[in-house]
């Protein structure tokens, strides 16, 4: 699990944070640990503000849409026939 300490007083003081983060706590210098999957996350977040997936996401939404319509009214997801033989398409 990668690991940021900031051990050194130093980095901590050129902080924007600092105040928030280690003067409220009565610390010198903070430890903080991210998950195994921080890197991926946040290429996921720099690729959400991007107009392509702004736009293919209005087309999922319009999708999800009509199946939870379909779902809610017309019973999608119950079969009209039990068995195997009857309901093939």
């Amino acid at each position: 699990m990668p690991e940021h300490r900031t051990k050194n007083e130093v980095f901590c003081k050129n902080c924007t944070f600092f105040k928030e983060c280690v003067v409220a706590t009565k610390r010198k210098a903070r430890r903080l640990t991210l998950s195994p999957g921080y890197e991926f996350l946040q290429e996921r977040r720099e690729i959400q503000e991007t107009e392509t997936f702004r736009e293919e996401m209005k087309v999922r939404a319009q999708v999800e849409g009509t199946i939870s319509e379909e779902v809610r009214f017309f019973g999608l997801r119950h079969e009209k026939y039990k068995g195997e033989n009857k309901h093939r398409l």
